[in-house]
C-alpha cells in the first residue's frame, strides 16, 4: 500500500490531500525516518507515524489554507474574520492561528470559539453597523467566483470597509489573473493576489481589496 492511503485507511488522516500535506511537509515517519513519497511503499508490518498528533484529524481544507498562509502569511491572531460559506478545515485552522471567527450561510461548524450565524440574518452581518467590526471576509467554495463577487460589488462599502476579501475558488477555469482583472475591472476592487494550491491545482484563493478613493 502506498504511503498515502496508509495514512487515511489506518490512521485517520482525513483525506489524501491532507495525507499529501503531512508527506510533502515532513511529518511522517516510516520505521524512525522521515520520508517525503508518497507512492512509498508500506505493509502493517511496518511503524508508520505522524510526528505531530496535533495535525492527526485535522478536516478536510485545513492544509489548504495551512498552506495559504505559510505562502501569503494573510492572518495573525489580530484577524476579525466573517466566514461565509467555509468548510470546517478552514474555519479550525483560523481559530488554531488565535483569530476570532464568525461563521454564516454554512450551519453550524460544531468548532469551540466559532460564533455561528445562520443565513437569515447574513444581510444584516453584511451591513454596515455590524461588518465594520470585521477585517477579513472569507468567502467559501460554496458560493463561487461570481456569486461572492457580485455580493462583495453590492455591498462593498460596508463589507471592504476596514480589511480585504478572501474568495475560496474550487473553479479551475476562473482562477486565471486575466479572468480575475476583469471581474475587478468597474466593480471598485483591487487584485491583491491569487493563490493556487500545490496540493490540489483546482484549489485556490482571490484576495481583494476596495480601491482607494
Amino acid at each position: 500500500m502506498s504511503l498515502d492511503s496508509y495514512l487515511v485507511s489506518k490512521l485517520g488522516v482525513s483525506d489524501i490531500l491532507s495525507a499529501h500535506a503531512l508527506i510533502r511537509d515532513g511529518f511522517v515517519e516510516v520505521n524512525r525516518q522521515i520520508v517525503k513519497q508518497q507512492d512509498f511503499p508500506v505493509s502493517t508490518q511496518d511503524s508508520v507515524k505522524i510526528t505531530d498528533s496535533q495535525l492527526l484529524c485535522k478536516p478536510r481544507g485545513y492544509f489548504q489554507v495551512r498552506e495559504l498562509q505559510k505562502e501569503c502569511e494573510l492572518f495573525t491572531s489580530t484577524t476579525d474574520a466573517l466566514c461565509i460559506g467555509a468548510d470546517p478545515g478552514t474555519l479550525l485552522f483560523l481559530k488554531d492561528m488565535g483569530a476570532s471567527v464568525a461563521n454564516a450561510g454554512a450551519g453550524a461548524s460544531d468548532i469551540p470559539g466559532v460564533l455561528d450565524i445562520s443565513l437569515n440574518p447574513l444581510m444584516d452581518c453584511i451591513s454596515k453597523k455590524h461588518s465594520e467590526k470585521f477585517n477579513f471576509i472569507l468567502f467559501g467554495p460554496k458560493f463561487g467566483l461570481f456569486t461572492a463577487f457580485s455580493i462583495l460589488e453590492n455591498n462593498k462599502e460596508s463589507l471592504l470597509s476596514n480589511g480585504r476579501a478572501l474568495l475560496d475558488v474550487r473553479e479551475k477555469d476562473s482562477l486565471s489573473e486575466e479572468h480575475v482583472q476583469k471581474l475587478c475591472s468597474g466593480a471598485g476592487f483591487l487584485m491583491d493576489r491569487i493563490f493556487i494550491s500545490d496540493l490540489d491545482s483546482s484549489n485556490g484563493w482571490v484576495v481583494l481589496a476596495k480601491k482607494k478613493e
